[in-house]
C-alpha cells in the first residue's frame, strides 16, 4: 500500500484542528452542564426560603395556638 504524501506540516495542522475543535465541544458541553447546575442551585435556594417561610408561619400559629408570647424569628439564611 501507497502512503498518502501529507507533509508533517500538513499533518500537524489537521491535528491540532481536530484538538481545537474538541476543545470547543468541551467548552460548550461543560457551559451547558454549569448553566443546569446553577439553575438547580438556585431553585433548591427558593425551595428552601419557601421551606424556611412555612416553618416560620406553622411556628407564628403555634404560638398563637398556645397564647405564647412571640419572639423574633430571625432569618439567618440570607
Amino acid at each position: 500500500m501507497e502512503r498518502p504524501n501529507v507533509d508533517s506540516g500538513e499533518l500537524l495542522t489537521r491535528i491540532l484542528e481536530g484538538v481545537r475543535q474538541e476543545n470547543e465541544l468541551l467548552e460548550q458541553r461543560l457551559m451547558r452542564e454549569m448553566h443546569e447546575i446553577e439553575e438547580r442551585a438556585a431553585q433548591k435556594s427558593d425551595d428552601l426560603r419557601s421551606e424556611i417561610e412555612k416553618l416560620k408561619k406553622t411556628v407564628e400559629e403555634l404560638q398563637r395556638h398556645n397564647n405564647y408570647v412571640p419572639t423574633t424569628i430571625t432569618d439567618t439564611s440570607s
